[in-house]
């Protein structure tokens, strides 16, 4: 029996876009709803994939990382793609089924049913910080929806896109899942396409860009924008936990995640306390600091430097987390706290996406709500530590964010029974799971009549009849 990549074509190298594009668009126009068999087979086979090159794939990424722990890319990209295939194998075939909507009240036979049909061919323009995780599970979800997808993988990786396009094209026809190697223009040449989607995970001035290549084709767009996700720890949490957490939260790839911790709000006679616990619970997370992540290239390594040196000119207090005889070697980066910077500061308003973490004081707890509503009103995430239920009620109802997390970081994007996306500048649209599938799919309307229909009775000429009818519906 031949094994599921034997049963396709490599595809080349270096595929043209718009020949892709055309054959995606043809192979669609030919299958236009797949049977749940027919996507089932597409989730297994990158399930199957995805088992034979996770070890290719760790290795890859800490190649183009410089140092990345295999586990870590297990813990955060492989582990919840196979959550995400699983939960799409075991629930897929009935999210696909027609839904019964209401009935019109003048239509009491009419047969309503909302049918699940895929968009088309869709794009996924990943960033290079999960660059397996944000590659591939946009396309479980559009693939589980019935789609056909390209994925254009951000060139700060190019081990791994490498890698990546030589296992799709082992395991899929192109015309089913295509990957992408190229530079910017390769991205913007994807963006211009008529396509039925585009999912972009990045930073606000290329999403913009992106949307604005959509609009000319009205293609809508899935945004995944970051921002400075605030972590706030109330008087009554428990402190040393919530230090710890937050700690593990910005650790993760280098705190180079778009929903890590970026400030973190105490209070005034609590700060001393959170530098001391932060540097005890540092060394404890990362005992050997030579094996922490390091920063993806050069460019943002400097762009890192730059912004603690900016915020100690301005006059900030900077701390060290590890001790003065940690080694770190290449572009790797010790965690520093940047304590209180004055106006002025370019980390108070750019997003970190690495290790320094900025620590502001507050006054009360009303006070860093109102900060919170003026200077945060769209974070991707927020993450609040405290023990009051009313206060965790408050802030559930006044906070705005794309997601938010409780006593805890990242855990409400783990969550695969739970949307994911951000709001206002840090994004728009969601997926994840069923949240995901819908995105991906057009729910049709179909309003089946029968031989006798209520509207029968407003058939011009109007009388009396209709006159009374339309008075009692109109109460």
């Amino acid at each position: 029996m031949k094994s599921r990549r034997q049963q396709v074509q490599p595809v080349q190298e270096q595929a043209d876009v718009r020949e892709v594009f055309a054959a995606q668009k043809k192979a669609f126009a030919d299958d236009p709803n797949p049977a749940w068999p027919v996507r089932a087979d597409r989730l297994k086979r990158l399930k199957a994939m995805l088992r034979a090159y996770r070890q290719a794939f760790a290795e890859a990424i800490e190649t183009d990382f410089g140092v990345r722990d295999e586990r870590e890319t297990l813990l955060a990209e492989v582990v919840p793609l196979f959550a995400e295939i699983r939960e799409m194998l075991l629930w897929g075939r009935f999210w696909m089924r027609p839904q019964r909507p209401g009935r019109f009240i003048l239509s009491p036979l009419a047969s309503n049913r909302l049918v699940q049909q895929p968009r088309g061919v869709i794009a996924n323009i990943a960033p290079w910080n999960y660059p397996l995780l944000l590659s591939l599970l946009p396309a479980v979800d559009a693939i589980a929806a019935g789609n056909r997808v390209m994925i254009k993988v951000s060139e700060s990786v190019p081990r791994f896109a490498k890698t990546l396009q030589k296992a799709v094209s082992e395991y899929f026809r192109t015309d089913e899942l295509a990957v992408f190697t190229g530079g910017a223009e390769q991205a913007k040449e994807i963006c211009r396409l008529p396509l039925d989607t585009i999912i972009y995970t990045g930073g606000g001035a290329v999403g913009r860009e992106v949307m604005a290549s959509a609009a000319a084709n009205l293609v809508p767009v899935i945004l995944e924008l970051g921002g400075k996700c605030p972590a706030v720890i109330a008087p009554d949490a428990r402190f040393e936990q919530a230090v710890r957490r937050i700690l593990r939260g910005k650790f993760l790839n280098a705190g180079q995640t778009c929903i890590a911790p970026d400030t973190v709000w105490v209070t005034e006679r609590a700060l001393e306390a959170f530098v001391r616990i932060a540097r005890k619970q540092a060394q404890k997370l990362c005992p050997d600091p030579a094996a922490m992540t390091s920063i993806v290239n050069a460019k943002h390594f400097v762009r890192l430097e730059s912004l603690v040196n900016d915020a100690r000119v301005h006059g900030a207090r900077v701390e060290q987390l590890f001790t003065g005889d940690a080694r770190l070697s290449g572009q790797q980066m010790a965690p520093v706290l940047i304590i209180n910077p004055p106006e002025g500061s370019r980390v108070l308003s750019e997003e970190i996406f690495g290790p320094p973490l900025l620590v502001r004081t507050y006054e009360s707890v009303g006070d860093v709500i109102e900060k919170l509503q003026k200077t945060e009103r769209s974070p991707l995430a927020l993450y609040w530590f405290d023990r009051n239920a009313k206060r965790i009620q408050r802030v559930k109802r006044d906070l705005s964010a794309g997601g938010i997390t409780v006593n805890d970081t990242l855990q409400h994007a783990a969550q695969t029974s739970m949307p994911f996306g951000g709001v206002g500048e840090s994004g728009m649209g969601v997926y994840h799971g069923r949240y995901g599938f819908e995105a991906l799919s057009r729910r049709v309307p179909v309003s089946e009549q029968s031989r006798l229909n209520g509207l029968a009775l407003f058939d011009p000429p109007y009388g009396r009849v209709t006159s009374a009818i339309l008075r009692l519906l109109a109460r």
